[in-house]
């Protein structure tokens, strides 16, 4: 895409990465005249991105259908709502994800006292004061698999108190024995 001494006409340029399929924004509004790099916005990634001119000229090719010049003018005009109904997604997607976490690792927690012979008393919030169980010594590895405690659910067994571990482990039954 060829930017020398166009970028007074007030026209947007719109090519494609010929390395990553990105489309690219060239505006000239949002240009700094004389910088030894071009500031190209991207519409994957709604940010600007910034390549020295012999990598845009090299490889970023104009996009000259009418068609898919339209449609990418109008995504640039309108990329402020794009990239926040994206961030919704993705926050709705991490949310979703977490809840599949918790309830994973709730069933895990219920397998690993069935299997210790212990009764499930359900859990608790951890920012909350410990009730039930005698309070063990905080661990900060998991005795059964060993991974650091992060208390990434923010819940405690409410038998003993212990920060649950997403195998499911808390301080109800003894450590495992070195085999």
């Amino acid at each position: 895409m060829h930017l020398q001494n166009e970028s007074n006409d007030g026209q947007l340029r719109i090519g494609r990465h010929a390395v990553d399929g990105d489309t690219l924004v060239f505006d000239p509004s949002q240009s700094a005249p004389g910088s030894p790099n071009v500031a190209l916005f991207s519409l994957t990634q709604f940010r600007t991105r910034a390549f020295p001119q012999r990598v845009v000229e090299s490889q970023v090719v104009e996009i000259v259908d009418p068609e898919l010049r339209a449609q990418a003018e109008a995504r640039y005009r309108d990329w402020p709502t794009l990239k926040a109904e994206l961030e919704k997604e993705k926050e709705r997607a991490q949310e979703a994800s977490g809840a599949r976490r918790r309830e994973h690792t709730l069933e895990n927690h219920r397998r690993f006292l069935e299997g210790n012979g212990v009764e499930y008393k359900g859990v608790q919030d951890s920012a909350t004061k410990v009730t039930g169980g005698s309070r063990k010594r905080a661990r900060s590895a998991c005795s059964r698999c060993t991974t650091p405690l992060d208390d990434f659910l923010g819940l405690r067994c409410a038998a003993c108190g212990g920060v649950l571990c997403s195998c499911g482990a808390c301080a109800c039954a003894p450590p495992r024995s070195a085999e």
